[in-house]
């Protein structure tokens, strides 16, 4: 049984990891291998981050001042960035953290950055805006989906649905157990 100033205690400590990462950090991606990478805004590098003792290392410098935004692309292994103060989309090399400018957004504040690996899809949030956009890889180019509803949305992620196989197996499960229960009622 777990203690309630035990377990307040570790929400805590929890609450303070992510807001020392929050202050930290202008952007938190993971990359395809478990590496969690992190932007420094004040000192322009990319980062990388223990994900068990919170340790931030420095990769390099970015050479872009306002990398806000960071989504990893699993089927490229291409870590994306935006800078808010060029409001450029960036591919950023995660073993020197040199970030190369792939064009202009078109939105200035974009500081969120999710990437979808189902529909090769990066979103983004304006948060001065209010909106939602789609990203396009090649160019940069940001094109609205629509207002978010709330100001100030700065994080995105990409929550994966369960695959059709596993749903599709969970279907023919419960049809059998059907199955089983039908005929168990009708052969007494």
């Amino acid at each position: 049984m777990v203690h309630s100033k035990h377990l307040e205690s570790v929400m805590k400590l929890s609450c303070s990891l992510v807001a020392v990462l929050a202050l930290l950090a202008g952007g938190v991606a993971q990359s395809k291998a478990g590496i969690l990478h992190g932007s420094d805004i004040i000192t322009d590098e990319l980062l990388t981050i223990n994900t068990s003792t919170g340790v931030a290392t420095s990769v390099g410098a970015l050479g872009f001042g306002g990398v806000e935004g960071l989504a990893f692309d699993p089927n490229t292994n291409t870590l994306y960035g935006s800078d808010i103060g060029t409001g450029e989309l960036l591919t950023i090399d995660t073993s020197t953290g040199v970030g190369t400018s792939v064009g202009a957004l078109g939105f200035g504040s974009v500081g969120g950055l999710a990437f979808d690996p189902n529909t090769n899809t990066l979103y983004g949030s304006d948060f001065f805006a209010d909106e939602l956009v789609t990203i396009n890889t090649s160019t940069g180019a940001a094109t609205s989906v629509g207002p978010l509803g709330f100001s100030s949305v700065q994080g995105l992620a990409v929550v994966p649905e369960p695959s059709t196989v596993i749903l599709a197996a969970i279907g023919l499960v419960g049809l059998a157990a059907f199955d089983w229960q039908r005929r168990k009622r009708s052969n007494p």
